[in-house]
């Protein structure tokens, strides 16, 4: 029986106003990494892992992609971090 999954959605391809942050003013072109808006496809590592993720309890899924989610935010802001002090 398939569950059903949230889907979120890239920041940058919503057609919605921007936050401004005037700390930040470069950072108007990066996304927002909201999981509310983000596109959870890229936290499933295809067909097999997809009916994994669906025998799951709605909890235990979720806690997965929140945890993948993190890491990849956190690999996306060392990058950040890296390219910014070169």
């Amino acid at each position: 029986m398939p569950t059903s999954i949230k889907k979120f959605k890239d920041p940058k391809d919503q057609g919605g106003s921007k936050e401004k942050d005037d700390s930040k003013s470069s950072s108007d072109d990066e996304p927002k990494w909201d999981m509310e808006q983000f596109d959870e496809r890229e936290l499933v590592r295809g067909d097999e892992d997809q009916r994994y993720l669906d025998s799951l309890s709605e909890f235990q899924r979720e806690s997965i992609l929140a945890d993948r989610f993190e890491k990849l935010k956190n690999e996306i802001d060392m990058k950040k971090a890296l390219n910014a002090n070169k």
